[in-house]
């Protein structure tokens, strides 16, 4: 008995750190696409893609697009569409 809480204890902090870590990175890149103006219509862009034609559009945006911005943002997607 005491080895199987000690197995959920591990697994609990597990997820706690890759859900700390996550948290982080999403916070990251956030931030990075919020630092610079002309980002600002190309995020309006994606949310009007994903408004009108849905996430694939959202990704069709991102592909069209120069730029680590929209590098990140069609991770982003890929990432929200692969643990929705």
């Amino acid at each position: 008995m005491t080895r199987a809480l000690v197995v959920v204890g591990r697994n609990i902090r597990n997820v706690v750190y890759c859900f700390k870590l996550k948290t982080m990175e999403i916070l990251g890149w956030k931030i990075n696409l919020e630092k610079t103006k002309p980002n600002a219509s190309f995020l309006e862009q994606i949310e009007e893609a994903v408004e009108s034609g849905g996430w694939e559009a959202a990704k069709e945006v991102c592909r069209n697009t120069k730029g680590k911005a929209a590098g990140v943002a069609y991770q982003m997607i890929e990432l929200f569409q692969k643990h929705k």
